[in-house]
């Protein structure tokens, strides 16, 4: 899965990202945001995830983590703010929640059955 890469890379980005989301060197704070929205929208995103396997089944529900995974990606490669790689970081964590839940369950059953 994505989300040690995702949470593990962004720690060594931050130091180099320096003023390019902002005017202004980036403080502690603004590094904490981009770092933990991640982990908050994954914590969030799971009892939805597993709401939606229900409703839609788990593959339908792997492609919705799939697009997020994608929009999410694009939207911090094109943030200019803290604020738009925070929603990036969010979406991205949104993703990893659906995913974290749905997958293991869709494996175990295709490989059971």
């Amino acid at each position: 899965m994505s989300h040690p890469l995702s949470t593990g890379v962004i720690s060594s980005t931050l130091v180099s990202v320096g003023s390019d989301l902002s005017h202004r060197p980036l403080g502690t704070f603004d590094k904490s945001l981009i770092a933990s929205s991640t982990s908050l929208c994954a914590l969030l995103a799971s009892p939805i995830a597993s709401i939606l396997a229900d409703k839609l089944g788990r593959k339908t529900a792997i492609l919705v983590a799939d697009v997020l995974f994608v929009l999410g990606a694009l939207w911090q490669a094109f943030a200019t703010s803290v604020a738009g790689m925070i929603g990036g970081r969010s979406v991205v964590g949104l993703a990893i929640g659906a995913a974290s839940l749905v997958v293991p369950m869709w494996v175990l059953r295709n490989w059971i059955w």
